[in-house]
Formats: structure tokens, C-alpha cells, sequence
């Protein structure tokens, strides 16, 4: 099977999420309660997104920036597995360098959970990236899943399976 066909196949179920109770039964309720729970911050703008909430501090900052998209992704801890921080920072050197290709502007940021017992972790908010590309990409650096904002609409979490 070719590379594109495996990455297709990979992203073939793309879930958007709101709330725990719209999602899948098969998938781990606690693992999804902690992703729904967690504050997604634009450390630039100082904004925290949310899941199933509007962002207008969002909107306004695309608006000027001529795009319409934002995507959050990072490359720690694929698949919820814990690793060396040393090789987190080095897979989301990696990812920022893709995501520079992809993207009309790129923001750290931070997934912060609620909770307080994962460590928050680095990440991008990527302007103007597709869907598709964004499902692509965490793929590739082995998440479980994204979130992503359109301009005006609810902030959706979105689930690989």
C-alpha cells in the first residue's frame, strides 16, 4: 500500500466531538472527559479555547490575519503515552517546521488540563490549515486527536479513530 493510501486510511473516521455525551461509545471516557477538560491557550493572545464554546478574541485575531481556520496540534505524548520531555520538544520541533509549510501564521500554545494530572504540553495554533491537513498532521505525529475553530462557529475537538 502506498504512503498516501495508508495516510488516507488513517484519517479515513475523523469525529468531530462537542461533548462527551455526542461522542462514540467505543471510545475511553476518560481519556475524552480529560481532552473536553482541558484549556487550549494561544499563549500569544493570552486566550484559552474551548470545546463546544465560541472564541469572538479568536475570530477578531484571524479576521486580521486573513483566515478563517485555526487548528491546535502538538506532537507530545502520541497516542497518551507519557514520554522524556527532551523527545517531546524534539517531535514538536519537527511539527513546527511542517507546520510553517502549512499554515498563514503559527501561535504556541499550551493544552492545559483541568485536572492537573498531565502535564500541559506544547503545541501549535496553526491559522489557515485545512481540516484535512490538520487530520493529517495528527496522524503523522501519532495523536489522538485535534482541535479545530472556523471563524464564527463552536470550537470542536476531533477524534481519529
Amino acid at each position: 500500500m502506498s504512503a498516501l493510501k495508508r495516510r488516507k486510511s488513517r484519517i479515513k473516521h475523523v469525529v468531530p466531538i462537542r461533548t462527551l455525551e455526542d461522542s462514540p461509545k467505543p471510545l475511553d471516557r476518560r481519556l475524552l472527559t480529560a481532552y473536553l477538560q482541558t484549556a487550549y491557550r494561544l499563549l500569544p493572545l493570552a486566550v484559552d479555547l474551548r470545546i463546544n464554546s465560541p472564541c469572538p478574541a479568536l475570530d477578531e485575531w484571524l479576521e486580521g490575519h486573513g483566515a478563517n481556520t485555526l487548528a491546535v496540534l502538538t506532537a507530545w505524548n502520541p497516542g497518551s503515552v507519557l514520554l522524556p520531555e527532551a523527545e517531546n520538544q524534539a517531535r514538536n520541533l519537527r511539527l513546527e517546521r511542517t507546520l510553517l509549510a502549512h499554515s498563514t501564521a503559527l501561535l504556541p500554545a499550551l493544552g492545559i488540563g483541568d485536572a492537573g494530572d498531565w502535564p500541559p504540553e506544547e503545541s501549535f495554533g496553526a491559522a489557515g490549515i485545512s481540516l484535512q491537513q490538520a487530520a493529517e498532521l495528527a496522524a503523522d505525529f501519532g495523536q489522538n486527536a485535534f482541535v479545530f475553530a472556523q471563524k464564527g462557529e463552536l470550537v470542536l475537538l476531533y477524534w481519529l479513530r
